[in-house]
């Protein structure tokens, strides 16, 4: 069974099967998600359906009021209720924008965003580091309130909120250095080192 999710980060959402919830039936896998930036919102996605009898595909969009669950497998959309919206004010990803502080000092590299997957709200903006604010390596998070703008190139935030950013996960690194210090206190002899 599959497990509807609270929250997704844009890149586990990219790929996913997307279902129609009444006949059941692939419409395509997501490969774009359309990100309001002035409102720090999801507000539809893209899936697109490889034709293998044409040379081809066929692209499908979805309003976010159409999308009725996020699951770890699969999107299911209710392909009844037609939403029409404008896609010339949204972006697709920010993923790779260079992050800067109001003073106009680059920071670091966006890498992407969680959001609310009911809602489409964002939670937070991710970021890794690029210069020399002395903080350890690994992602970092944003809140929509500490950005100041969005656009196609570039994210503006409040110095105070990167320099106090929370980290979101640990880094694949942090994760290696752990499980081998785990295993180095318990199963390694101490005559063995």
């Amino acid at each position: 069974m599959d497990i509807q999710l609270t929250a997704i980060r844009r890149s586990e959402l990219l790929n996913l099967p997307v279902i129609d919830i009444e006949s059941k039936e692939e419409i395509g896998r997501v490969d774009q998600v359309w990100l309001d930036i002035k409102a720090h919102k999801v507000t539809g996605l893209t899936c697109t359906r490889k034709l293998l009898w044409q040379s081809g595909q066929r692209q499908s969009y979805f309003h976010w009021a159409q999308v009725e669950k996020i699951g770890t497998k699969a999107v299911l959309v209710n392909t009844k209720r037609q939403v029409n919206f404008n896609l010339s004010e949204l972006v697709d990803s920010i993923a790779c924008n260079e992050l800067f502080t109001e003073n106009d000092s680059k920071i670091g590299s966006t890498i992407g965003y969680q959001f609310e997957t009911k809602t489409g709200s964002v939670i937070s903006y991710l970021f890794v580091f690029q210069n020399s604010l002395c903080l350890p390596s690994g992602i970092y998070q944003l809140s929509p309130a500490d950005v100041i703008g969005i656009d196609y190139t570039k994210v503006i935030a409040f110095e105070t909120a990167i320099r106090s950013a929370e980290k979101y996960g640990s880094s694949i690194v942090e994760k290696i250095t752990s499980t081998v210090e785990f295993f180095k206190e318990d199963y390694i002899p101490s005559t063995a080192l």
